[in-house]
């Protein structure tokens, strides 16, 4: 479903995009909720130093008004800098659409030259001590008012989650002050997209006689995979469930190699199965039995809400953001790092699995209705009206 305004001007908007990197939430929320828009009242502009990735974001638009300009530099703070002040000065920007705290941060001092209406939308939540690193370990609350100072300078600050709203004003509590100028409005999922892809049949092969735990997401601290870790020798040596694997889908970086020694330390390799990226999960998630997502902090994870789309038990640490997408589903929730509590969980699944299988297929409809993007793309429209 596409959405289709009225039109009262003869000409389109323009949106500029800064974007420090188009990957992950970000990429997926600029995908999904863009595409929604009017193509004949919305062209969009992403600005971004990282060339290579805004173009292939850019082939996923189709007939979507969506240019790519960047800049070159060594350093990727004025590479953003410069693509942001080139699109400012040769563009014909109607409102700005800053994606993340960087690039928010750059595009609200490069504003105050030129004024236009800016909403940053923030993807990201902080956890205890995260503002506290290198040079601002001496002055970390210089560092919070730094920050606060040119947040204030946005027209809008919209959160993806009422937890990373929250969250945002406890880190900073002098944008307390900007009252309804800070906004919620939710993640959501591209419904039919997301169903109708059948890329994942092409990618991966999931064996079909064994019970399949899975993992979606990057391999990094604040996603938890090392209790992933944790979570199959337990299964193993503590309750002797040896009939499963772990199907773990995500890109090969960050952390990947040493998670991937410590399974070797333990002798669980033959667990895991690593299918690299892909970008639609939705036939894999209807093969995997239960989701695990172990993370420490989100601000509002489509994780969860795919696999509740494809009605696919789901178990999560009631961190931040995660608890309030579960909220009112049949996900079920055990406290943050709480290793014994999955386990416990993930074998009630298993030994009522049709019965819990067949709770989380009826609320599929519910799931369906309730994270749809056309309802952020339909709010996100307001807030443009407001500032237009």
């Amino acid at each position: 479903m596409r959405l289709i305004f009225v039109k009262a001007e003869s000409s389109k908007y323009t949106i500029l995009v800064p974007v420090k990197y188009p990957v992950g939430g970000i990429r997926t929320y600029i995908k999904y909720t863009f595409i929604k828009f009017d193509k004949y009242k919305y062209e969009f502009i992403l600005a971004s130093q990282d060339c290579k990735r805004a173009e292939d974001l850019k082939e996923e638009f189709g007939d979507i008004n969506f240019k790519v300009i960047s800049s070159s530099s060594k350093n990727d703070f004025f590479a953003l800098a410069k693509t942001v002040l080139k699109a400012l000065i040769f563009q014909k920007i109607d409102l700005i659409h800053s994606q993340g705290y960087t690039a928010g941060l750059i595009t609200c001092i490069i504003n105050l030259f030129f004024q236009k209406p800016h909403i940053i939308t923030l993807h990201h939540v902080f956890r205890a001590g995260q503002l506290s690193d290198s040079f601002w370990e001496t002055f970390p609350r210089l560092k919070r008012k730094l920050i606060e100072l040119i947040l204030k300078r946005a027209s809008l600050i919209q959160a993806v989650s009422e937890d990373a709203r929250i969250n945002l004003l406890q880190n900073f509590p002098g944008l307390s002050k900007l009252g309804a100028r800070i906004v919620a409005n939710s993640n959501g999922i591209d419904i039919d997209g997301f169903i109708k892809s059948t890329e994942i049949k092409e990618k991966i092969q999931l064996p079909g006689n064994i019970f399949l735990l899975g993992f979606l997401g990057r391999f990094m601290p604040e996603k938890g995979f090392p209790y992933i870790i944790d979570i199959v020798e337990e299964l193993i040596k503590k309750h002797q469930f040896t009939e499963f694997r772990v199907v773990s889908i995500g890109t090969f970086g960050g952390f990947f190699r040493e998670y991937k020694k410590i399974i070797e330390q333990r002798e669980l390799t033959q667990y895991f199965i690593f299918p690299g990226f892909v970008k639609n999960t939705y036939n894999a998630l209807s093969k995997i039995h239960i989701l695990l997502i172990p993370s420490l902090g989100e601000a509002c994870p489509l994780v969860p809400m795919e696999a509740l789309i494809a009605g696919t038990p789901v178990i999560g640490f009631s961190c931040i953001g995660l608890r309030e997408v579960l909220a009112g589903t049949p996900g079920i929730l055990v406290p943050v790092k709480d290793v014994d509590g999955m386990v416990k969980e993930i074998l009630n699944i298993k030994s009522n699995f049709q019965q819990m299988k067949t709770e989380f297929i009826d609320f599929i409809p519910v799931a369906k209705a309730r994270f749809d993007v056309t309802n952020t793309a339909i709010r996100l429209e307001q807030l443009y009206k407001q500032l237009l």
